[in-house]
């Protein structure tokens, strides 16, 4: 056992002197190698394998993100007007025509003429036959013909008055009236020509006659029955009284002794 322990201290002393010898040899040679070799004034240092060169700090540069847009110098929008927008037009003022004056007299409304028509009836007094006048409602702005039939139609259905009388027979119609520049023309149905004498005749015809010119008393009459004329060739009834025609208020009353 002593004598292992004692080898073993052997071994390392001649490795450590070996080492030592190494050291020394190769310091040696490295001194030679520097004083045989000129230097450079400006010669860098050669670092060792363990030593890193030292590396110059240089700020990193920024790569931006793929999704990160380049700045864009900000310019104002243009603004261009929209189709439908019309350009702005400068406005004119309107041309004023000065309007010629009026020389003519201004209208007067004149006021609506009320016709008055009128239906006649009977008074019989003794022998003595009196036409009486009864007034009929007419609207305003009627015309003559208009105002004519409307009295017809009182005359022939509207009842008599309690004193007056009358001789048309019951059922006489107005079949046509026509108001003209010559007369006016009324066209009666024919029971206006049934029963009574003379007297009933010529009262019926005088009824007829003064209603027909009520609106203008001077107006000329031409009296037919179902579209016949009464005059000389056919007389009315059948007493065969005769009638002039035309009739007129004038002419009647001479021809006959009836008062108005």
């Amino acid at each position: 056992m002593k004598t292992q322990h004692i080898h073993l201290i052997n071994q390392e002393t001649i490795v450590g002197f070996a080492l030592l010898l190494l050291a020394a040899v190769g310091g040696g040679a490295w001194w030679a190698w520097q004083t045989t070799t000129p230097k450079s004034v400006n010669q860098t240092p050669i670092p060792s394998r363990v030593e890193k060169a030292p590396v110059a700090t240089v700020p990193p540069t920024v790569i931006p993100y793929h999704t990160q847009k380049p700045s864009v110098m900000t310019v104002p929008p243009r603004v261009i007007p929209h189709q439908t927008q019309k350009p702005p037009v400068a406005k004119v003022p309107p041309r004023v025509i000065p309007t010629p004056l009026k020389t003519s007299t201004p209208e007067i409304n004149q006021p609506v003429t009320q016709l008055q028509a009128q239906i006649y009836w009977l008074q019989v007094t003794g022998e003595q036959i009196r036409l009486i006048p009864q007034e009929v409602a007419l609207k305003p702005e009627n015309s003559s013909e208009v105002a004519l039939k409307t009295a017809f139609d009182n005359l022939f259905t509207s009842s008599k008055p309690s004193h007056l009388t009358t001789t048309i027979p019951a059922g006489t119609r107005l079949l046509d009236l026509q108001v003209t520049k010559t007369g006016i023309y009324v066209n009666l149905s024919g029971e206006f020509t049934q029963g009574g004498g003379s007297t009933s005749m010529i009262g019926r015809v005088a009824q007829v006659l003064y209603t027909a010119t009520s609106v203008e008393p001077e107006a000329r009459v031409f009296l037919s029955v179902e579209g016949q004329l009464i005059n000389e060739e056919n007389p009315l009834g059948g007493e065969g009284i005769i009638l002039t025609e035309p009739l007129t208020r004038q002419q009647f009353a001479q021809d006959f002794a009836i008062q108005a």
